[in-house]
Order: C-alpha cells, then sequence, then structure tokens
C-alpha cells in the first residue's frame, strides 16, 4: 500500500474562484431555506381555525351541531335539516368541520362518495382569497355570497362571504345538486 504524500496526491488545491463558487452555492441554499420557511409560515397564518383534538364521524342532530357550534366558538356550515337524513359529523385536528347527509339508517363512517358534504373550513379573508383563486371566475350567489365551481372537478363548490372567516365548500356526485345546494342560499351556519 502506497503512502500518499502532498507531493504524490495529484488532486490539486481548490483555486480561489471555485472557493468563491462554493460560498455563493452555500449563500443560496441558505437565503432559499430562509425565504420558503417564511413563505410556510405565512401560510399557516391563513386558516383561523382553533386547533382541535379530531373526533368523528358521529352521527348528530341537529341540536348536537348547534352545540358543538356554541362550545367551538366557531360556524359550522351545513345546508339544513333535510327530511330522511341524519348529520354525520366530523372535526380535524386543524379545525375543519364537515357534515355528510347520509340517508336515514346508514351508520356513521360508510364508506363512499354518495352523498351530500358541507365543509367548513377556517380561512382569514376568504371572500378574497376565493375570488383570487378562481381567477375572475367565481360567480356571484345568495346573501352577498360567491361561488366557484372548480372545471376539473364540477361535483366541489367552494363558496364565501363578506367579512367572514371561512370557506365552505359543497360536495355532491351530481354537479347540478352541489352548485344548487352552493348557490341558492341555503348553505348557513348551524345556530347554538
Amino acid at each position: 500500500m502506497a503512502l500518499v504524500t502532498a507531493a504524490s496526491d495529484s488532486r490539486k488545491p481548490m483555486a480561489k474562484n471555485q472557493i468563491g463558487i462554493a460560498v455563493l452555492v452555500l449563500v443560496l441554499v441558505i437565503a432559499v431555506g430562509v425565504g420558503l420557511y417564511f413563505l410556510l409560515k405565512s401560510d399557516k397564518k391563513k386558516a383561523t381555525g382553533p386547533k382541535t383534538p379530531s373526533i368523528g364521524p358521529f352521527l348528530w342532530t341537529p341540536q348536537k351541531l348547534k352545540a358543538e357550534s356554541k362550545f367551538l366558538g366557531a360556524s359550522i356550515y351545513w345546508a339544513g335539516p333535510l327530511p330522511g337524513y341524519s348529520y354525520e359529523f366530523t372535526r380535524s385536528t386543524k379545525g375543519y368541520y364537515y357534515v355528510r347527509y347520509l340517508p336515514q339508517g346508514t351508520p356513521a363512517g360508510t364508506t363512499g362518495a354518495n352523498w351530500t358534504v358541507v365543509s367548513t373550513y377556517p380561512w382569514n379573508d376568504a371572500y378574497n382569497a376565493l375570488k383570487k383563486a378562481s381567477k375572475g371566475s367565481a360567480l356571484p350567489g345568495a346573501n352577498g355570497s360567491i361561488y366557484y365551481v372548480n372545471p376539473s372537478f364540477r361535483s366541489s363548490v367552494l363558496v364565501a362571504w363578506k367579512n367572514v372567516n371561512y370557506q365552505v365548500e359543497v360536495y355532491n356526485p351530481k354537479p347540478a345538486v352541489a352548485a344548487t345546494i352552493a348557490s341558492t342560499g341555503q348553505l348557513a351556519p348551524v345556530r347554538g
């Protein structure tokens, strides 16, 4: 085995310009990392909901939904009571609320996407955020709302109101039903 000495080492020391490039790359990596940190940190400020433990899915009555809304001090939106349906409620750790309309007798947690779901997402300045995200395609709805039907997923319609820090999503496997619920004023927070 041969010893490697400075005289026998064929590698050349780094030139000054290579050191400068290495320092520049290091500075750029740090700058991008700091920029991403602040960008991701600012995105977290958009959600205004309380951090809560997740619960559900549970089958709840309208009175229980109202009690939960009052307990949380937050709005939970729904499409109102519908005869022949039960209301499955789920709450995420991000403070997102989901009310799924299940035919009576259907157990909570049943899989499938065959039913109406109204989702409530706490969101600062939801109205202007939806206008911006829709790129001018949001339509005027009832009670001062706007709604947006995503052309690539028409079964899901987003709704927002001026001065309301919630964005609501209506899902129905039939796009016309989702759009009707979203646009006609049927959506409202349960009142506790």
